[in-house]
């Protein structure tokens, strides 16, 4: 009969449907407990928790900057602007993000990261409701406001936190979130 091992367990776990996911924290690296050297550390973690929050990000700030921009200089950074909202939307992209956001939750003497964890996905979370609020006020006036400025200021500062706090990202998802930030500020004058 095979061993039971947080591996197996996290398998079994995923085969039931279960709503939690065991994701890797750190490495005991004493034997206490029973416990052999350099044994993962598990956490439970809902599954896909930030990941979630990233797709309504994009999906949010895609809806403020698609279309046509008013100002015409803008035209030739339309294929940027989509080539980055889709690279930002990429699996790869979207796990480096969850993993990076994950290991904020890696245990240690100060509180201070998981902490910071959270209220990044509260910041993200509540970006598109941002965004929906703001398209329902436009809708009840006549005339649009400065509602896609305002909302593209926060779209930047939501970034800003993500890349500021996530400093265990790869490069190339690192990149990525800096050129979707230069793109949302070339949008915002639009």
């Amino acid at each position: 009969m095979a061993e039971e091992t947080p591996n197996n367990d996290r398998a079994a776990s995923a085969d039931m449907g279960d709503k939690v996911n065991n994701v890797v924290v750190g490495v005991q690296n004493t034997g206490g407990g029973g416990a052999p050297p350099n044994t993962p550390v598990y956490a439970e973690m809902p599954p896909g928790e930030f990941s979630s929050a990233w797709k309504r990000f994009v999906k949010s700030l895609r809806s403020l900057v698609s279309g046509v921009p008013v100002e015409r200089a803008l035209d030739p950074f339309m294929p940027l602007r989509d080539s980055i909202l889709d690279a930002s939307e990429r699996d790869d992209v979207v796990l480096d993000l969850e993993n990076a956001w994950l290991s904020l939750h890696a245990p240690g003497p100060v509180r201070v990261s998981f902490d910071a964890a959270h209220l990044l996905l509260m910041e993200l979370n509540a970006f598109p409701s941002a965004v929906e609020l703001a398209e329902a006020e436009d809708k009840a006036k006549t005339e649009k406001s400065s509602s896609k400025k305002k909302l593209l200021s926060l779209a930047k500062t939501t970034l800003d936190s993500a890349r500021d706090l996530l400093d265990q990202l790869p490069f190339p998802a690192k990149a990525i979130l800096k050129v979707l930030g230069e793109v949302i500020d070339m949008f915002r004058g639009d």
